[in-house]
């Protein structure tokens, strides 16, 4: 039975335990906490236990209050109230200790996270049974525990409160391997540019969800596995009637499932038509389903463009039958026509492998675009790698350079004529075809700008050219518009600017439309109500 007594102690018998769940000590703090002791003393007694050890300089071993110990050691005294326990066991110490230390109001959530784990992993505690004891609540436990999942640098960050812990519990959603390049990228010392330290926990789960995530109703690929995987966004409403898919944090295993869901479509396509080549174009693919798809043997060509032969209508997304039917009377009529032109041999047909399946395309046989075939001997395969070499140690060049102009200061220096001519080469990609015209260039029959094109029209720039290059790269910024979101207010006004009387017209014909599906279905309602 378990019996203790109190009495003041040498401080000179003490020593502290080696197995005390404390690993660290602010000094700060440590001698805020002298400075109490100082002035009013110890006012909770130390518990410690006799060593037992005759062999051992000390005669008393602490369960709970290094801190004030140490405090105690800082002033100088001799002394320090004590609860001694004699006859506990080792494992009934750590647990003492353990408790106490989640009881201390300084704790952070990275001890205290280490202190739930100890419970769990040494002693066979639940998330159930710690709520019991500590009467914490179950997501409060399970969100300390998720900080398992945080990367030391992070957690130095978090000890440190450099980081909240509403950061770091965001953090954790995502693989490892993100966390580390984030660190690298957005959090290190030597960061100046796109520093996150200070930024707020909504600014930084923006900018994550932006650039190391992605959306997975983007992928074709069976996603059964991620309905219930841990870095998905929204794995607790995953069935909901507005059919998420939530988005994907681990972007190497996005990437393995895309890649494989390509080969496998390639392959079958390949083996249900051999006659269809296996294409790509030069800059939108897979890269790695290209390396697989070539290592296995398969034939690869490179065109520069491609266009999508036309997908029939889906039933379900049409609310009017005759709508429907419409459509579908538009893709027969398309297929149809693409389906002649292929059998007089004015267009070739391929089998594409873009950066997420494989689609039916076409290509006019008197297009001036390139194709290039990966041979299967063993002497141009050699070749295509020497090639495919050389290519790796241009990206890899890129890839570098882009990193390196990332860290230039927005905010320094003027707006160059360089960067002015920059800007509308990015935008003209934005050009419909029909108004190639305007920009003084003629390019007769082609579906896109070639970069070529691009540098003679910036190199040419008029204040006409400026405004058509302006005006389609904002209408290309409503193609997202969608029924009441802030883009369709900005079209609306946009709308009404250029032509009013056309918007009067197009408004009323759909509030027309809408009165009367609306009186259908009030009629229908109050049918039910009777």
């Amino acid at each position: 039975m378990n019996t203790q007594e109190i009495k003041n102690i040498k401080l000179s018998t003490i020593r502290v335990n080696s197995n005390n769940p404390r690993k660290s000590l602010n000094q700060q703090t440590l001698d805020e906490l002298a400075l109490s002791i100082k002035a009013v003393g110890i006012l909770q007694p130390i518990i410690v236990q006799n060593t037992e050890d005759p062999n051992s300089p000390y005669t008393f071993e602490i369960i709970c209050g290094e801190r004030r110990y140490r405090a105690s050691l800082l002033l100088g005294l001799e002394t320090i109230p004590a609860i001694v326990k004699i006859g506990v066991r080792a494992d009934q110490a750590i647990e003492m200790a353990l408790t106490e230390n989640l009881l201390r109001e300084d704790i952070s959530p990275i001890e205290e996270m280490m202190v739930y784990t100890e419970f769990m992993e040494e002693r066979g505690y639940t998330v159930e049974k710690l709520m019991e004891r500590f009467g914490k609540s179950d997501s409060y436990i399970r969100n300390r525990m998720r900080l398992t999942q945080l990367i030391k640098e992070f957690r130095t960050l978090l000890m440190s409160e450099e980081i909240t812990l509403a950061t770091t519990l965001e953090l954790c959603k995502y693989s490892k391997e993100v966390q580390a390049e984030v660190f690298d990228s957005h959090f290190a010392d030597d960061v100046h540019y796109q520093n996150w330290r200070g930024y707020t926990t909504k600014n930084i789960i923006e900018n994550m969800e932006r650039n190391y995530s992605n959306d997975l109703k983007d992928y074709f690929f069976d996603k059964l596995e991620c309905y219930n995987c841990g870095f998905n966004s929204q794995v607790a409403s995953l069935f909901t009637d507005d059919d998420t898919c939530g988005r994907c944090m681990n972007r190497t295993c996005l990437k393995a499932k895309n890649t494989t869901y390509i080969v496998e479509r390639a392959i079958e396509t390949h083996e249900r038509n051999p006659e269809l080549p296996l294409a790509r174009n030069d800059y939108r693919f897979d890269e790695g389903a290209i390396e697989e798809l070539t290592a296995k043997g398969y034939q690869m060509q490179v065109v520069e463009y491609c266009k999508e032969c036309p997908t029939p209508p889906v039933a379900d997304s049409f609310e009017i039958e005759e709508e429907y039917q419409k459509e579908l009377a538009k893709f027969m009529q398309e297929t149809a026509k693409i389906t002649e032109q292929y059998q007089k041999g004015e267009v070739k047909m391929y089998a594409l492998i873009g950066m997420r399946g494989v689609t039916l395309s076409y290509r006019s046989v008197s297009a001036t675009s390139s194709t290039t075939t990966i041979a299967e001997t063993p002497l141009t395969k050699l070749e295509n790698q020497d090639i495919r070499n050389a290519e790796i140690r241009d990206e890899k060049t890129i890839a570098d350079i882009k990193e390196l102009v990332k860290g230039f200061n927005p905010t320094e220096g003027d707006f160059t004529i360089l960067e002015e001519r920059l800007t509308y080469f990015t935008m003209l990609k934005e050009v419909r075809k029909e108004n190639f015209n305007l920009l003084g260039v003629r390019i007769d029959g082609m579906y896109f700008l070639s970069d070529d094109d691009k540098v003679r029209i910036i190199n040419n720039l008029t204040e006409e050219v400026k405004n058509v290059i302006r005006r389609e790269f904002i209408l290309s910024t409503f193609k997202d518009a969608f029924r009441d979101d802030l883009t369709a207010e900005l079209l609306k006004e946009y709308a009404q600017q250029h032509s009013p009387k056309k918007m009067v017209e197009i408004e009323q014909k759909h509030i027309e439309v809408y009165e009367k599906r609306h009186l259908r279905i009030a009629e229908k309602i109050g049918a039910i109500i009777e």
